[in-house]
């Protein structure tokens, strides 16, 4: 057994790679920081895949358990559960909550790794499986999913729903704390800012890039990429020829955000931050769920949803792109979205475990 510092109050089970994307770890890293911050101990519990996250998760101070499942062999829910609980048993004692951000599992994995001790609690979006859970958070506004929840949880779940639970790093924080002290007019002058998704296995950057009319752009534009993106070298090259700038696994947001006029993002969790900051964006959604959040920032007035196979269409990027100079930014953010909603989740799972 692995003595302990401190006994673990929060593990959180979420994977990266270049095919599920960072959105996962980063929401999650918003918990982690908020137990921090109340002085609580969080581990982090992944899988070792191409393009994971282990080593930003660990340079941001917080222990990484490291699934003990062979690369080898195929994947599947129960071998997860059982490599869940062998890692867990490495801790000197069960954490008081286990908090699991993963679409591919459900009621089954929950209640084989309860049987660790841990309390379990799920941090999902889709409302498209049965989950066995004590807690349930989903931070987005789309309230059609969040009718479906009921039927699919324990009646003594406890649903934390809506934007007040919104997942906000420690970054995006602080950066919104600065945009409410400058002048429309400094904001205005910021930088845009393209980022489709920590993978981007598809290239879809390369092909905006290529397609998008930097004529109408208020400042300059900053391309931003994550560590496992494939494409990097040819973004590097790309943004360099059309004078942009570019950066690869950004670790501090914070002065960056404080300063964005606008952005183009995938409808991830980068996006849902940027809308928390007043930041006006041209979605250009990459699954069903994000195009449900899209429509409803859209509906909201400071988000535009482009289909992504419409990049390839210069009028439609460019008419776009006009259209999300116009959209009203405000230097003090989304007042509907809590900034202390990582922490109010956690405060809950405290509480409740108390």
């Amino acid at each position: 057994m692995k003595p302990d510092v401190a006994p673990v109050v929060l593990a959180l089970r979420a994977d990266a790679s270049t095919e599920v994307g960072s959105g996962h770890v980063m929401r999650c890293l918003a918990l982690a920081e908020a137990a921090e911050d109340l002085g609580q101990r969080a581990v982090f519990v992944c899988r070792a895949l191409p393009g994971d996250l282990r080593g930003e998760i660990s340079a941001r101070g917080f222990e990484v358990l490291t699934l003990p499942l062979d690369a080898q062999t195929p994947w599947t829910p129960e071998r997860d559960a059982q490599a869940t609980l062998q890692a867990l048993a490495t801790l000197a004692q069960p954490p008081r909550w286990l908090l699991v951000d993963h679409y591919g599992l459900g009621a089954d994995w929950h209640r084989s790794v309860a049987a660790s001790g841990a309390a379990i609690a799920v941090l999902d979006d889709l409302a498209d499986r049965p989950l066995q859970a004590r807690v349930l958070i989903d931070q987005n506004a789309v309230t059609t999913l969040h009718r479906r929840y009921p039927a699919l949880v324990p009646p003594d779940c406890q649903l934390l729903l809506g934007p007040q639970y919104t997942l906000l790093r420690r970054d995006v924080r602080l950066a919104a704390q600065e945009r409410a002290a400058q002048s429309r007019q400094q904001l205005a002058a910021g930088p845009v800012l393209l980022f489709l998704g920590g993978a981007d296995a598809d290239g879809l950057t390369l092909q905006v890039l290529d397609h998008l009319p930097t004529a109408g752009l208020a400042g300059p534009l900053q391309v931003l990429a994550g560590a496992m993106n494939p494409h990097q070298a040819a973004l590097r090259s790309r943004c360099q020829a059309l004078g942009h700038g570019f950066e690869v696994a950004r670790r501090d947001m914070r002065p960056l955000l404080a300063r964005t006029r606008a952005a183009v993002v995938a409808c991830g969790m980068f996006a849902v931050e940027l809308q928390a900051l007043g930041v006006p964006c041209l979605l250009l959604p990459l699954s069903d769920i994000q195009r449900q959040v899209a429509e409803h920032f859209s509906r909201h007035g400071r988000a535009l949803l482009l289909q992504a196979d419409r990049i390839g269409e210069p009028r439609a990027l460019a008419r776009a792109l006009d259209q999300l100079m116009t959209l009203p930014f405000e230097p003090g953010g989304d007042t509907a979205v809590a900034p202390d909603g990582a922490r109010r989740v956690v405060q809950h799972l405290i509480e409740s475990a108390a």
